[in-house]
């Protein structure tokens, strides 16, 4: 029985795709199809326009022009105060802390009185003689290759 009712309903279904269309016929139904389709499409778009503003009239409030800076002002201290404690958060947890260098009265003195009695013309003087004396030229005339020479031992980058 069942079986009877699927055939009858196949037979059905093929009689109605047997009949043939033209090929004009075949345009026109997929142009008036498409043009139903845009219809459609550009109606649920109007209507999900018209809701948004809807929305937006319904929970649209006034404020006062100091209202809305005070927020502003608000919210810009609430993120500088985030930032500030995001900072000293990282700082704390990746900077380590140094300890205080405790330096003992008696070795400040020490120090201090070894500077004080420093006779710096007097090394100065030594270190011209010990440095730079030994190598100056003995004549009076030097050649460029001498004054290249003493340039590239002075200079602090090496030779150029």
């Amino acid at each position: 029985m069942k079986e009877e009712e699927r055939e009858a309903t196949l037979a059905r279904t093929r009689n109605q795709n047997s009949k043939k269309m033209t090929k004009e016929e075949e345009q026109k139904l997929v142009r008036h199809l498409y043009e139903e389709q845009l219809e459609r499409f550009e109606m649920s778009k109007t209507e999900r326009l018209k809701k948004v503003e809807e929305e937006a009239r319904k929970n649209h409030v006034t404020m006062s022009h100091e209202e809305i800076e005070d927020q502003v002002k608000r919210m810009y201290n609430d993120e500088i105060d985030k930032s500030k404690k995001k900072r000293e958060e990282l700082q704390h947890r990746y900077v380590p802390e140094a300890e205080e260098k405790k330096v003992s009265k008696a070795h400040l003195n020490e120090t201090v009185n070894r500077l004080y009695h420093v006779d710096y013309e007097k090394r100065d003087e030594e270190l011209f003689k010990k440095y730079v004396y030994p190598n100056d030229p003995k004549q009076v005339k030097i050649s460029q290759d001498q004054l290249q020479e003493m340039a590239n031992r002075l200079s602090t980058k090496g030779g150029s």
